[in-house]
């Protein structure tokens, strides 16, 4: 999972507008989050949920920093 979405955050800041931007990442967001939704109990989710938070951060963050020194932000 976090493969793709770390693709996706960087092509945050790219080519696409703002909204499409966005809009990309929580629709891959929600799949995958309704995806183990549906197929674990509720602490399981809970404890991969806190876990996918934690790297979706880091990525953001990581990401975030890049685009900064590039001067794209």
């Amino acid at each position: 999972m976090m493969p793709l979405a770390t693709q996706i955050l960087m092509e945050v800041f790219e080519n696409l507008d703002s909204e499409e931007k966005i809009r990309r990442l929580i629709n891959h967001l929600c799949c995958d989050l309704y995806t183990l939704h549906s197929h674990l109990d509720t602490s399981n989710f809970n404890y991969l949920l806190d876990i996918i938070w934690k790297n979706l951060y880091s990525k953001l963050h990581e990401v975030f920093k890049i685009n900064l020194k590039v001067g794209t932000l």
